[in-house]
């Protein structure tokens, strides 16, 4: 379990001049996820789950990749690197509702494993 206590420092960011904690206020879902999944030390996994605390445009709160089943097969559920130096074994889920407010403790669990 990786946690973060501060945003990242601008000289650990990936190749596109991001990263999925750097200090920015806003992030559109689909563009958080592919971030977090540039983050090479997810493929030494077979599942990373980002947990945040943020809104998301039209109703989301919680997004994944759909893997195959099997095992290491392309967008799998252990594999490796995908296009564009991608892991696609991410997930995300926030404790934000779409209000700005915080989710009850059985919203955020079942976001999480849905």
């Amino acid at each position: 379990m990786r946690i973060h206590t501060e945003y990242t420092d601008p000289s650990q960011y990936h190749s596109n001049n991001k990263h999925y904690n750097m200090d920015q206020s806003y992030w559109p879902d689909q563009e958080l996820l592919a971030q977090f999944g540039h983050d090479k030390y997810f493929t030494n996994f077979c599942l990373a789950h980002l947990f945040t605390h943020r809104t998301f445009d039209k109703n989301v709160v919680g997004m994944a990749y759909i893997a195959s089943s099997r095992k290491f097969t392309p967008w799998g559920i252990c594999a490796k690197l995908g296009s564009n130096n991608i892991a696609f074994n991410t997930g995300l889920s926030s404790t934000m509702n779409t209000m700005g407010n915080n989710m009850l403790t059985q919203e955020a669990v079942l976001v999480t494993a849905h």
